[in-house]
């Protein structure tokens, strides 16, 4: 049977990933989780999906994306600055993730206008949060622990395929698209000022 899926995600740029794979290392998770956590190459934030992968599928999704850069959806950022793993009822698996301070109003817009691109012809798609997986099986629940903020811009949004199996699965990008950034004389500053702090979700 064919588990393929596709969706619209972005993934940290390189610089990005590497302040978050060094803030697991330096809390002691990548020795804890071991084969448990998720490879880096396959952090991301969901945008859209995922749906069964077909070429339907890719040009409801592509269209989709056509209209968030149309509308113009602009470039906004996340800032990571902690990592929790809440405690699931029995039989679910447990997630550790990265979660972010606040949620901006952009990240909201993008989902609203994806969504309301994919419809009718696929299935309502509701309920992402701004967070970045890092384990799917995780052992234990996980205290909130508290990093050094780390800001990420989010520029470019993809629609990719899952393809290959067991360890070397990995996501294929069939199409990205570049978000623009804010004019200068709007508020291209707040892209990096500081944003306040809601209290936590009550999951990733």
């Amino acid at each position: 049977m064919d588990t393929s899926r596709m969706m619209v995600m972005c993934q940290p740029s390189d610089p990005v990933l590497s302040r978050m794979s060094n803030a697991i290392d330096q809390r002691g998770l990548r020795e804890f989780l071991g084969a448990r956590i998720f490879p880096e190459r396959n952090w991301h934030q969901t945008l859209c999906g995922p749906y069964p992968a077909c070429l339907a599928t890719e040009r409801t999704l592509a269209r989709a994306c056509d209209a968030a850069l149309a509308a113009p959806m602009r470039a906004f950022r996340l800032r990571l600055n902690r990592i929790r793993g809440d405690r699931r009822p029995a039989g679910e698996r447990m997630h550790w993730s990265f979660l972010c301070q606040g949620r901006p109003s952009e990240f909201d817009d993008l989902l609203r206008c994806l969504q309301a691109e994919v419809q009718p012809d696929l299935p309502p798609d509701t309920g992402h949060t701004p967070h970045v997986t890092i384990s799917y099986r995780a052992p234990a629940p996980l205290d909130t622990l508290r990093i050094q903020p780390i800001d990420w811009l989010i520029q470019q949004i993809s629609l990719v395929v899952r393809q290959g199996t067991g360890d070397g699965w990995r996501y294929e990008v069939l199409q990205s698209w570049e978000l623009p950034l804010m004019p200068a004389n709007e508020r291209q500053l707040e892209l990096f000022a500081p944003v306040s702090t809601p209290a936590d979700p009550t999951s990733p």
